[in-house]
């Protein structure tokens, strides 16, 4: 607050509410500088306040033996007061707007244990609805694990089953597979087919997908199924597989004899032989006498290439079909994709709920952050505070003692004024006595009293204890505040640190069982493990 009639004297209060900082400023530049100057009223000229006590003396005030100021003097001491109280309303203003102003924004006293009590609440209830869903899934959860173990028991199974829970992952590789095998035949068969590249294509494609079929039912329906089957049926089917393997391989020499048979045609062509037209080109079942008649004779490196590409492309296709749908074993695959299903969902859930407990206790490290950083600049702004009590304390007796000072100037002008025309009335009394002059006498007694020092003038300015003692009181508050963040920080470091302990506290005994028990049956060691328990308090 700032007062216009006094504009050296400056003292500014507020809050930021964007930046969210308390505003302290104080100017005082010798906010009682004009003291004492030459002007009319307390702070009139000497030689006014000479020429009153003359007039005093004349008048034959006061008297002789007053004890008490009168006159013009007694005007220097009401003016004298009356600057007092400018001062003194000036500084007990300016010291209870300063202590207003600690008062409204000292803050609340901490208490550690209900710091931790309030952040130990909002990480639990941000872990509950996570435990809800912890218990929904438990019991398709058990049941899956049940089936798991039963169908590893009933079929003597000493590992965990093998399921590519990217069920895209085998139709990709089988794509990939189509596309090489594809690019490379029609590469091949470009150049003897009279349709050209596309002819060449369609050909490398439907060469592919026989390749991809063959293999997938040996994979999947002969392969899988023989080593479980015990008598006939196992015999049944390894004479199938073999038959499908010999269909494949000479299915694939029968390929290489065409790609033959057109080359020949494409050549006699050339050389004027025959006349080929794309109604006379050789089809795919013209190459039946070339191929029976010697099956494994292949005449050229291109005949070979087709013929290794599709035996490959047959043996990854059969991969494929036995391992890269479901597990190997019937039935395992089915029963094991549903029960790690279940366990991935619960360990996303426990990941979720982890970082749900990170969250929380990151926004309450914010929060706490944000509270410190305020208290340290609260803590700034008393500093402040107790500076301006110090400086305020210091300028109001500076302003008293120049009042004082200026006030006994003017009484010393007055009496010695007054002093020097009393003698010389008395003088002139005392040589004409029968001119029945006026005699003032001597000087009244109080003219040789100094009201500075006979305490006469106590001082009437109130300091600044009461202020100091407020902002010391306010300093102290602020460190066990601070002090007391730092406890809940660290607190939260802790407990962001035993996150999974946290998890344990806050989940079911059985989740942490039932976790337990998975990690154990897919031969996952516990330390690698992130299960979920429930401890005692």
């Amino acid at each position: 607050m700032a007062d216009s009639k006094r504009p050296d004297l400056n003292f500014e209060v507020g809050y930021d509410l964007k930046s969210q900082k308390a505003t302290f400023s104080i100017g005082i530049s010798n906010i009682f500088e004009r003291v004492g100057k030459r002007q009319f009223g307390f702070s009139a000229s000497r030689w006014w306040t000479k020429r009153k006590g003359k007039v005093d003396a004349k008048h034959l005030l006061p008297l002789t033996s007053a004890t008490r100021p009168d006159g013009r003097e007694e005007e220097i001491h009401t003016q004298r007061d009356q600057q007092l109280t400018k001062v003194s309303s000036a500084v007990t203003q300016l010291t209870q707007d300063a202590d207003d102003w600690i008062t409204d924004h000292k803050p609340e006293s901490l208490n550690a244990d209900t710091l931790k009590s309030d952040i130990r609440a909002a990480l639990n209830g941000a872990l509950a609805p996570y435990r809800r869903r912890f218990q929904d899934t438990r019991e398709e959860f058990v049941d899956s694990l049940a089936q798991y173990q039963e169908f590893r028991n009933e079929n003597n199974l000493r590992r965990h089953a093998e399921v590519p829970l990217f069920f895209l992952k085998p139709f990709v590789i089988l794509l990939a597979l189509l596309l090489f095998e594809t690019l490379v035949n029609s590469a091949i068969f470009a150049g003897i087919s009279a349709q050209g590249l596309i002819g060449g294509w369609i050909t490398a494609v439907m060469i592919s997908t026989v390749n991809i079929l063959l293999g997938l039912v040996f994979g999947i329906l002969i392969i899988r199924y023989a080593r479980i089957m015990e008598g006939h049926y196992k015999y049944a089917l390894m004479a199938a597989g073999g038959l499908l393997v010999i269909a494949a391989t000479f299915f694939n020499l029968y390929v290489a004899h065409f790609r033959e048979v057109a080359e020949e045609a494409i050549i006699a062509s050339q050389s004027g032989e025959i006349a080929l037209t794309r109604a006379m080109a050789p089809r795919f079942n013209d190459a039946w006498p070339h191929f029976l008649q010697n099956p494994f004779n292949l005449g050229t490196v291109l005949g070979v290439a087709l013929f290794v590409i599709g035996l490959c492309v047959f043996g990854w296709a059969t991969y494929e079909g036995y391992r890269g749908f479901t597990d190997p074993f019937p039935g395992f695959g089915k029963v094991g994709k549903r029960f790690f299903i279940m366990r991935i969902l619960r360990v996303g859930l426990e990941d979720a709920a982890r970082q749900a407990g990170f969250d929380v206790l990151d926004r309450a490290r914010e929060r706490i952050d944000t509270s410190s950083r305020l208290h340290s600049h609260f803590k700034n702004q008393v500093s402040i505070a107790v500076s301006f009590a110090q400086r305020l304390s210091k300028a109001a007796a500076t302003a008293e003692s120049r009042i004082n000072n200026h006030a006994w100037s003017l009484l010393s002008a007055y009496r010695s004024s007054n002093r020097r025309q009393r003698i010389k009335m008395h003088r002139k009394a005392t040589r004409k006595p029968i001119a029945n002059l006026p005699d003032p006498g001597d000087p009244p007694n109080y003219f040789d009293e100094d009201p500075r020092s006979n305490g006469q003038w106590v001082s009437v300015v109130p300091d600044a204890d009461s202020l100091a003692a407020r902002a010391g009181s306010a300093l102290d508050g602020i460190d066990r505040n601070i002090e007391t963040l730092d406890i809940a920080r660290k607190y939260i470091s802790d407990l962001r640190a035993s996150i999974d302990e946290q998890l344990r506290q806050a989940l079911d005994e059985e989740d942490m069982t039932l976790n337990r028990q998975a990690a154990e049956i897919i031969d996952i060691k516990p330390s690698k493990v992130k299960t979920i328990k429930n401890e005692a308090a």
